[in-house]
């Protein structure tokens, strides 16, 4: 009987102990830390998704080094014997790349509504550059190329708009960016060509003031042409009584130099025709005195010091006449006006009247000031 309850024992001990063994084995081996893995992975993912790469990218990548980092010792420590196991360092960056993360969005979402609150000021500021130009160069006739440019620029800053109300601000951004310098560049380079023209004012401002003393001394009319203005002006004994639109050549910028180059010209002329019926094919017309002395001395002396060539012609048959109201500048150098007001102005003006035609009655300050 002792023998047997000896050998119950020693079975029992057989089989306790190295479950024993295998019980303590198993309870000193690591839990791998798969929830903090995940946590980290979903925060990374969803900064990602918040295009924090671009509005955070300091903080994004900082975040994905630490992810990098908690993978490699999550990898090393897999490799290693259960018992040796340490996943201290895993849960560590793990933990910072979650808070890596979560500064990355926040930092995306304060950046992203900075970046829409820059991009719609630019856009405000962008169409107001477009409205002055419009006011300012609508009728002036730039460069073909210049004019391409504009277009280019209000094609790309459109896109943009849209672009910018779809809330994809950083295409807006691009787009944004490509239309400023073509805009601004544009508007820079029209501001020097007016700039340049208008050096002529203070001959403007002599021939108008001539003209205007002319009338009162006289108690006469006077016409007076303001082609940036697109005015045809009817003064008596120093007032103005009539104002009407007028449309110029189509390149009327700067004096008349030569026949075929289709400006209008500027100077002090007189009305030398009145034609009406069959003698006009431009219903009615006022005849001027151009080319005057004053032009042929010009004339010549471009000629002479070859910035006009040997063959080139002085030209003539500068009249106002009707059959304006075309709304864009297209005469060969005349000055045209609706009919109605041709009618009006034909009935007032005759032979001998003062025609003065200037590039501004405003000086450049008061041009860009009315803008």
């Amino acid at each position: 009987m002792r023998r047997t309850s000896l050998k119950l024992i020693k079975v029992a001990l057989i089989i306790i102990i190295p479950s024993a063994v295998v019980v303590l084995f198993y309870m000193n081996i690591p839990d791998p830390p798969v929830e903090v893995v995940r946590e980290a992975v979903v925060a990374l993912g969803d900064a990602r998704s918040r295009n924090a790469r671009t509005y955070s990218p300091k903080t994004f990548r900082q975040a994905e080094q630490y992810h990098d980092s908690a993978m490699f010792h999550w990898d090393y420590q897999n490799s290693r014997f259960l018992l040796f196991r340490n996943y201290d360092e895993v849960v560590r960056y793990a933990g910072l790349s979650a808070l890596y993360s979560a500064r990355a969005v926040d930092q995306t979402s304060h950046n992203s509504s900075s970046l829409k609150l820059k991009l719609g000021q630019k856009i405000g500021e962008l169409n107001e550059l477009l409205r002055t130009f419009n006011a300012r160069f609508n009728r002036y006739p730039l460069s073909n190329e210049l004019r391409k440019m504009v277009s280019r620029g209000k094609l790309i800053l459109s896109e943009g708009e849209i672009a910018y109300a779809k809330g994809a601000y950083l295409q807006a951004n691009i787009k944004l960016s490509e239309a400023e310098p073509m805009l601004k560049e544009s508007f820079d380079s029209a501001n020097d060509h007016l700039s340049e023209y208008f050096e002529s004012y203070s001959q403007w401002k002599k021939w108008f003031d001539a003209t205007i003393s002319e009338t009162k001394k006289l108690r006469s009319y006077a016409v007076i042409v303001d082609k940036f203005a697109g005015k045809c002006y009817l003064y008596h004994n120093g007032s103005r009584i009539h104002e009407f639109d007028a449309e110029l050549g189509r390149q009327w910028i700067g004096d008349k130099r030569h026949q075929g180059d289709n400006a209008t010209p500027e100077g002090r002329y007189r009305v030398t025709k009145k034609l009406a019926g069959g003698s006009t094919k431009y219903y009615k017309a006022l005849l001027l005195d151009y080319p005057n002395e004053e032009d042929r001395k010009r004339f010549a002396g471009e000629k002479e010091n070859g910035t006009l060539p040997q063959n080139a012609r002085i030209g003539g048959l500068i009249e106002i006449h009707g059959h304006g109201g075309k709304g864009s500048d297209w005469t060969e150098g005349c000055v045209a006006l609706v009919n109605s007001d041709m009618d009006e102005l034909y009935k007032l003006v005759k032979v001998g009247t003062p025609v003065t035609i200037i590039g501004s009655e405003k000086n450049l300050a008061a041009v860009k000031m009315i803008q």
